[in-house]
């Protein structure tokens, strides 16, 4: 999956439900260019309202590697955005559930 580039350039989903998302699984392409994950922001929340959970940092390493990040967040979107240029990336896994399984869970 690659974006265009502009100046803020995301690629976003949107969930099947309301969800607490534990982590988001990043694969990196497995073809070329591994450096452009570099500085791509991971973020959970509603359209508009955004909490980043964390700034994926490129430190070299082989092509196809894949970055796991903590959210512990909830949302009904996962959101990745990078300034001044594209997102090029493989795949995108959201892990997590329901909010109301784990408003279940709590009580």
């Amino acid at each position: 999956m690659r974006t265009k580039k502009e100046v803020i350039n995301w690629w976003s989903v949107e969930l099947d439900t309301f969800s607490f998302v534990n982590n988001v699984i990043i694969t990196n392409r497995l073809d070329c260019c591994p450096e452009k994950i570099n500085n791509i922001k991971v973020a959970v929340g509603e359209k508009g309202n955004w909490n980043v959970c964390s700034t994926i940092k490129y430190k070299g390493g082989k092509i196809g590697k894949s970055y796991n990040i903590t959210c512990n967040m909830m949302g009904s979107n996962v959101k990745l955005t990078k300034k001044n240029d594209y997102i090029s990336i493989c795949e995108v896994e959201v892990m997590g559930r329901p909010a109301e399984k784990v408003a279940e869970n709590e009580t």
